[in-house]
């Protein structure tokens, strides 16, 4: 446009609403030519008139959504305003999304559901101590126990104040053989302000016992005076389990002792008193404590406890009559019958078992499953294979619901059968079909082990461990048989595969670590000395730390369950 052209829009330029709504007009230039004009101040002053009303819209529309479409009760209309131009209001609200999605998730019809509505609320909040308890659960449960213990660590720090988060991590940590990552988060967040007085004393509990499991005792002690547990209940449970792993088993007897009196029945502090009492030979008075504890707290579990404190042979007497007891209190709790069924299969009370089994098919138990199978169990140690065998075919000929369920179990218990009847071929079969099973838990391969072992079939038990170690490849009890069968075999290759690995977990016994270091020195291992000689100094070095230390106390109280 020309300065003569500029100079008519100007001053001889009039504008008016009635042609393009006042915004732009036709007219003459100076030269007489017709030109569009704009009324740029208009323009200006609308175009910021509409950008605030699009604004106010836009927050509208999300105010809208979350508030009746996705139900967030929350949230306001001042947040969505100020969502485009800080940071903190859009964490803060993706937190809310997050948090909403899965507080929804415990409430969800299935697991399915419940499942998406967790993916959903990690997104928005991916550090939710709830969303990540329930996702990790998926993870422990596809077998991936690394992956889920990491993904709790990495959420550890928002889950300081929580309720159960802190308690589940060292759990499950202790759970998987994770103590290292459990002492390094332990060191950490142990004076993290954020951290409630019950959680720190659960984590440093936590990560004091697992530097006992892992025999680092002079570190465990240090932990508990630096933590200021020594005269609590935990840390004089701590402190007796280090007196008793270094040999010191009358300390730690006298340390429980002086903890019972103090804590007034508390049931952990009885509990490993009685344990560490009956290993010494004291049966009676282990007894007594448990019976105390029995009256103060109704838990079948103590009963049970209280039974296997009998010497074999002894009192017998006083043993049927307790026996008895028990049946008449929990004749009608299931559970408390199949622990007691359970207790029978391992004392190989048969009459017992067969007594529960009869009482179970009478009174029609919601438990009556597991009283067959442990019925069918008991017939095979009984040397009844035969009809065992017979009970297992009637039930899969049977269109029962729980068949599905308990199929893994029930192909291990008839390929127990089969090799106790003299029929390998037929085990062999049934074996095959166990270890494909994918979905069997490791603890019912590793009872499967036994049984086989105890059967002499310690080639078919080498397998059973092999498929159970390719699941869970820190689990100690799959590592110990296989390094046991290696040497026993003599077999240099098993042992190289298998050795590192057990040195890898907590402690291994010393009878163990004795075996396996004649080994490696015996001419066998001449072939395999670049392989052999790292290993040679390990096995060294744990004997000697071990030397005058007594071994990890196993907890045979614990009955082995299929279930």
């Amino acid at each position: 446009m020309d300065k003569e052209d500029q100079k008519v829009s100007t001053h001889k330029t009039h504008f008016s609403n009635s042609e393009y709504f006042g915004y732009a007009r036709y007219a003459r230039g100076s030269s007489g030519a017709w030109r569009l004009f704009f009324n740029w101040k208009r323009i200006a002053v609308t175009f910021v008139i509409l950008l605030v009303l699009g604004y106010l819209g836009i927050a509208t529309l999300l105010y809208c959504r979350d508030r009746y479409q996705r139900g967030l009760e929350t949230t306001s209309f001042a947040e969505m305003l100020a969502y485009p131009f800080s940071e903190n209001v859009r964490m803060e609200h993706r937190k809310k999304i997050g948090d909403m999605y899965i507080l929804r998730a415990k409430t969800a019809r299935n697991p399915g559901e419940a499942l998406s509505l967790v993916r959903t609320g990690l997104f928005f909040s991916p550090k939710n101590p709830d969303g990540r308890i329930f996702y990790s659960y998926v993870l422990f449960q596809q077998k991936r126990p690394r992956e889920a213990v990491e993904f709790l660590s990495e959420g550890l720090e928002e889950g300081l104040g929580h309720a159960t988060y802190v308690r589940f991590f060292v759990e499950r940590c202790l759970m998987v053989s994770e103590d290292a990552v459990l002492i390094a988060a332990a060191k950490k967040y142990s004076d993290n302000p954020e951290l409630t007085e019950e959680n720190r004393a659960v984590l440093t509990v936590g990560a004091t016992q697992a530097n006992i499991l892992r025999g680092n005792f002079a570190e465990a002690e240090r932990l508990i005076d630096q933590w200021g547990i020594r005269d609590s209940v935990n840390g004089q449970l701590l402190y007796a389990q280090i007196a008793w792993n270094r040999g010191e088993k009358q300390k730690a007897v006298d340390i429980l002792e002086q903890a019972t009196a103090k804590s007034a029945g508390n049931e952990q502090v009885v509990l490993l008193y009685s344990h560490y009492l009956r290993e010494m030979g004291e049966f009676d008075k282990a007894r007594g404590y448990l019976s105390r504890l029995a009256l103060l707290k109704d838990d079948p579990s103590i009963r049970i406890k209280i039974l296997l404190m009998f010497e074999k042979g002894k009192e017998e007497l006083y043993r049927r009559r307790m026996i008895e007891e028990y049946f008449q209190r929990y004749s009608a709790n299931s559970a408390a019958l199949t622990l007691l069924a359970q207790y029978g299969l391992e004392n190989k009370d048969d009459w017992l078992i067969k007594r529960i089994y009869d009482f179970s098919q009478e009174k029609m138990l919601v438990d009556l499953p597991k009283f067959e199978m442990l019925y069918i169990e008991s017939l095979i140690q009984g040397g009844n294979a035969k009809d065992a065998i017979k009970m297992i075919d009637t039930l899969f000929g049977q269109n029962l619901a729980w068949i599905e369920n308990y199929r893994g179990v029930l192909d291990c218990l008839r390929t127990i059968a089969y090799y106790k009847n003299g029929q390998p071929q037929m085990g062999k079969l049934n074996l095959e079909r166990v270890l494909k099973n994918e979905s069997l838990p490791v603890a019912r391969l590793l009872i499967m082990g036994r049984r086989l072992s105890a059967l002499g079939r310690r080639e078919e038990a080498k397998s059973v461990y092999e498929a159970a170690y390719l699941e869970e490849n820190y689990n100690q009890q799959a590592l110990l048989a296989l390094v046991d069968y290696a040497l026993d075999k003599g077999d240099s290759h098993l042992l190289l595969k298998y050795l590192p690995g057990l040195l890898d977990t907590r402690r291994p016994p010393r009878e163990i670590l004795a075996r396996a270091q004649a080994f490696l020195g015996s001419d066998r291992m001449l072939f395999f000395t670049i392989e052999s000689g790292p290993l040679v100094s390990r096995v060294t070095a744990m004997l000697d730390a071990s030397s005058k230390e007594s071994q990890p106390l196993q907890d045979e109280t614990s009955l082995q369950s299929w279930f």
